[in-house]
């Protein structure tokens, strides 16, 4: 086989190796993203759990509804203080 030959032969494995990265990394992206609210979801959900167990000796209820769902969803623990400030103030 000629240089040339072995050479269009490397720069094909080349460009190959970096479609893969390519594909790899769009496709790495949204499932960490999908796995980090979905971990921020199950905690979310927890916590608005136990905040109605404990709070209820205090008078402290949070509605499981499709918003605080939502909020505790996306921003995880501080999401539920949130709504609890909320709960508090207004």
């Amino acid at each position: 086989m000629s240089l040339a030959g072995e050479a269009g032969i490397l720069l094909a494995y080349a460009v190959g190796m970096f479609g893969l990265f390519v594909a790899t990394c769009m496709f790495i992206v949204p499932i960490k993203m999908a796995l980090k609210l979905l971990i921020n979801s199950i905690i979310g959900g927890i916590a608005i759990v136990v905040i109605n167990i404990i709070g209820s000796a205090f008078g402290l209820h949070i509605s499981l509804n499709m918003l605080t769902a939502f909020i505790a969803g996306v921003l995880g623990v501080p999401g539920v203080v949130m709504i609890i400030f909320m709960q508090i103030v207004f």
